[in-house]
C-alpha cells in the first residue's frame, strides 16, 4: 500500500516532495487524510515521519489518523521571494495540533498583521503539483 524503498533517482520519479518516510503522509493527503506515524514500541506519534522513533528507537510504526486541528504555537510572515501558489505575504504556522505533535504549513483566511500564537486553526489540504497541509484560521473556536 505505501511505497517502498527506492534509490535516490527512483524517488525523483515520484510526485511527492521526500522519499519512503513521508510517502504515506502523502498518499493519506491525496485521500484527504492527515497521517502520523504511531510507533510500534511506545505510542509516541511522530512528525515529520522518520525511520526511528526518537523516544524509544523502534523501527516498527503505523500511519494513523489524527484529528486535523490545533493551536497556533508560532508563526511567521513569509514576504520574498514569491513562492507559487502562494500570495505574498502569506502566514506560515507552526501548530501544536489536537493529538499531540507539531505540523507546519501556509495559513489562510486571516490576514498577517492579525495573525497571533494560540489561535485555532483546521487543516486544509492544498494541492499544488502535490497535496499539501495548509491551515485554515477558525473564527469563533
Amino acid at each position: 500500500m505505501y511505497a517502498e524503498a527506492g534509490t535516490p533517482a527512483q524517488a525523483k520519479q515520484t510526485s511527492y516532495p521526500a522519499g519512503r518516510d513521508f510517502a504515506f503522509f502523502f498518499e493519506g493527503l491525496a485521500e484527504g487524510r492527515l497521517l502520523v506515524q504511531r510507533c510500534h514500541g511506545c505510542g509516541t506519534l511522530r512528525n515529520p515521519p522518520g525511520p526511528m522513533c526518537g523516544e524509544c528507537g523502534s523501527l516498527g510504526w503505523v500511519p494513523v489518523d489524527v484529528q486535523p486541528h490545533g493551536t497556533v504555537f508560532s508563526y511567521t510572515v513569509h514576504r520574498h521571494p514569491p513562492i507559487p501558489p502562494f500570495a505574498t505575504p502569506h502566514v506560515v504556522a507552526l501548530v501544536d495540533m489536537a493529538d499531540g505533535f507539531r505540523l507546519l504549513g501556509p495559513v489562510s483566511g486571516i490576514a498577517p498583521e492579525d495573525m497571533a500564537i494560540g489561535l485555532p486553526v483546521r487543516v486544509e489540504i492544498g494541492r499544488f503539483e502535490h497535496p499539501f497541509p495548509s491551515f485554515r484560521f477558525v473564527e469563533g473556536a
